[in-house]
Parts: structure tokens; sequence; C-alpha cells
């Protein structure tokens, strides 16, 4: 278990890099499930981002993709979590996790990996998220605890904007990724 932060500016193909991340062998994996958490107004995530079993969630909107045969609650699942910008406060996205986590373990299908995305649209898009600089450090600290690895994407702020999450993302980080627009023979590609 580790926490990984990708950071860079928008545009950097951040969610491929996650997508790759959060599903890369999930099909093949025995009985082991991923959680994409995403801060914003859609999934970043596209290939499979709003297909899947709708199901209720606290505040937010969730898709369960299976991996395994229809019905199976044990087999491999994607379970993404979409809060959209507005009042969503550090408890309750906590206690969503924790009882994701724990639904996962009911079913013996534990959460092995989890992508937070975008952790840059925390500051302009969720206020009271902001304003608890506990946020991130104990979310990191409950995937951590449960033996789960993260990785946390953020899109730095544009036009020079107030950088209020990278100092909390650093201070989690074991690793951090800095990805950057570079120019090469004439077309746009993304640096590591």
């Amino acid at each position: 278990q580790s926490v990984t932060a990708l950071v860079g500016p928008r545009g950097c193909m951040k969610a491929d890099f996650a997508e790759a991340f959060a599903t890369g062998d999930i099909s093949g994996a025995t009985n082991r499930s991923v959680l994409a958490v995403h801060f914003g107004d859609d999934f970043p995530l596209g290939k499979r981002a709003a297909t899947g079993i709708r199901r209720p969630h606290h505040m937010g909107v969730r898709y369960d993709v299976s991996f395994g045969a229809d019905g199976d609650p044990s087999a491999p699942t994607l379970i993404r979590v979409l809060y959209r910008s507005g009042y969503v406060n550090s408890g309750l996205v906590l206690k969503a996790v924790k009882e994701l986590i724990d639904e996962r373990r009911s079913v013996s299908s534990p959460l092995s990996r989890v992508v937070v995305s975008d952790a840059g649209n925390i500051a302009p898009d969720f206020h009271a998220l902001k304003s608890d600089p506990a946020f991130i450090p104990a979310l990191c600290d409950l995937l951590a605890s449960e033996g789960i690895t993260t990785l946390i994407v953020y899109s730095r702020p544009e036009h020079g904007a107030a950088d209020y999450v990278i100092e909390q993302i650093r201070s989690v980080s074991e690793n951090i990724i800095e990805v950057f627009p570079v120019g090469y023979a004439g077309k746009q590609t993304t640096g590591m």
C-alpha cells in the first residue's frame, strides 16, 4: 500500500494514467475491487464512466461495473463515485469511503486500489473540503490502514490561482509523478 500523486496541468493525460491504474488488471484479478472517487461535474475516467449498475450514494452518483458473471457480488468490481460541486463535507466523504470498504470486504471482494481525481477541483468547487486541512491526510490514512494503494490525480490551478490543496497532497504522498506538456516535432505530448 502506498500513496502516489500524479500532478500537472490539465490536458496532460493524467486521466488516461489513472484509468490504466484503476482497470489495468481488474478483469483478471481474483476477487479484488477498485474504487474511483471523483470530485467534479463529470467522470474523467472515460471508457466505462456512466456504465454499470447505478446505486444510491450519499450526496453523489455511484456506478458499479462488474468484471465477473452477472449477479456475482464477489466478482472484481470497479466502483465509481462522483461528487458534484457544492457542499460536501469531509466527514461525509470519509464515512462513505469506509462504508464502501466494509461493503466490498463483506462480499469477499475487498478494495485493492483507489483513484482520487481530480483533487484540483476541491479548492474551487468544494469549499468545505478546501477549508479542512485534514481531509486529504485523513482519507489517505483510512485507505492505508486498510492496505489499499492510492493514486491521487491533481490538476494545478490555471491562470495563477492560489493552490490550496497541493501541500496536503505532498505531505501524504510517498511518490509524486510530475507531468507537463512538451512540444516535440511540431506536436504536443506529455513528459514525466
